[in-house]
């Protein structure tokens, strides 16, 4: 549970295949400390990774992580990729900083974790935001913070 900030390509590859991080939402938070959207949801990112306890946060600064940041193909920040089950491949993907999109991504991905339990094979299933509504629904997947 919670937060660990990326040092190098192989320090992220260690935390992408860790046992501990087997049945958990590993968020992949690409960020720059020159990035004003990234400053402004780092906040709700810290919440979300010291109070979840299903959901392992990787932060990764692209100037510090280049390799990383390359290997990844980012080229905007701040970037969410979304892992399963210690796949390297991303479930799903978010290029900046739309807190109600980010927060309905990770209730999706916690609900059908729990749903099909944490052994399930999630590759093969879609799962889709709504985007037509004209008010977003917010997802908090904290109940007890207000962001």
């Amino acid at each position: 549970m919670g937060i660990h900030v990326v040092q190098d390509l192989d320090d992220y590859y260690k935390q992408m295949m860790s046992i501990e991080n087997k049945n958990k939402l590993i968020i992949c938070y690409f960020t720059a400390t020159w990035c004003g959207p990234c400053q402004m949801i780092a906040k709700d990112m810290v919440t979300l990774g010291n109070e979840a306890s299903n959901i392992q946060i990787l932060k990764i600064d692209v100037d510090d992580c280049e390799e990383v940041s390359n290997q990844c193909n980012i080229d905007c920040m701040p970037t969410f990729k979304f892992h399963l089950q210690n796949n390297l491949e991303p479930y799903k993907q978010l290029m900046g900083a739309d807190k109600n999109q980010l927060f309905n991504i990770v209730g999706e991905l916690l609900e059908n974790l729990e749903e099909h339990g944490k052994q399930a094979d999630l590759n093969n299933q879609t799962i889709s935001t709504n985007d037509s509504m004209e008010v977003p629904n917010m997802y908090n997947p904290l109940p007890n913070h207000k962001f």
